[in-house]
C-alpha cells in the first residue's frame, strides 16, 4: 500500500504540474483528471490500512482532509478550463 500512496502522490504532483503549464485544452484536462483520480487512489488506500488496523482513523484525519482539499481545488481548475 506504501507504494501506491507513494505513486499516487508523484502522479498527483506532476499531473498537476504539467497541467497548469500546458497551454491546450485536452492535454491539461487529461493531466488534471489523472491528477483527480491520484487523490483518489490515495484516499482508498488510506481507508484500507485504516480497515487493516495498521493506523487509526485519527492519524489519517490530516491526509484525507489535505487529500480533500487538493481533490476540490483540482475540481474548480477543471471547471475553469
Amino acid at each position: 500500500l506504501v507504494f501506491y500512496i507513494r505513486n499516487a502522490a508523484l502522479t498527483a504532483h506532476l499531473s498537476v504540474s504539467q497541467g497548469m503549464f500546458s497551454k491546450k485544452g485536452k492535454a491539461k484536462r487529461k493531466l488534471l483528471l489523472k491528477a483527480k483520480n491520484a487523490y483518489i487512489v490515495i484516499d482508498a488506500a488510506v481507508e484500507i490500512l485504516v480497515e487493516l488496523n495498521l493506523v487509526t482513523e485519527r492519524q489519517t484525519v490530516d491526509v484525507l482532509s489535505l487529500v480533500s482539499t487538493c481533490y476540490s481545488q483540482t475540481e474548480s481548475l477543471l471547471k475553469e478550463n
